[in-house]
């Protein structure tokens, strides 16, 4: 994939813990480059360990987003905890009050590989 919001061709290093999706929060919102590519032409490829995979990428609704981020914060509290503080300020302490900044100005992508039992967002892309 080209990436021609940064001018060149790079590939990009989000961590994905387990397929069929994955889901990555641009914390540097609408404006990073990656999210503007993956806005543009969602069919992408990714890498997970040393296999690449065929991929659509979505920006999931702010409902959604809510509720894996919940979910984030129960299964991981204080990693949710200090990355939220380092990325939209507040206490620590208040899940809600982050999660909340965090949709307000992150969006949340959800990459699912191509054929996975998705066939309204499946493009078949190689």
């Amino acid at each position: 994939m080209t990436y021609p919001y940064a001018g060149e061709a790079r590939p990009s290093q989000p961590t994905f813990s387990r397929l069929p999706t994955a889901l990555v929060v641009s914390a540097w919102g609408k404006k990073a480059d990656w999210y503007r590519n993956v806005s543009a032409d969602p069919a992408v490829t990714i890498a997970v360990s040393n296999q690449r995979f065929p991929a659509v990428a979505r920006t999931v609704t702010t409902e959604e987003a809510e509720i894996h981020l919940r979910n984030y914060a129960i299964r991981h509290p204080i990693a949710f905890s200090e990355l939220g503080s380092l990325l939209v300020g507040g206490s620590p302490r208040d899940a809600e009050v982050t999660i909340r900044r965090s949709v307000e100005t992150m969006p949340v992508v959800e990459f699912t590989p191509s054929g996975w039992g998705h066939p309204d967002r499946d493009t078949g892309a190689a």
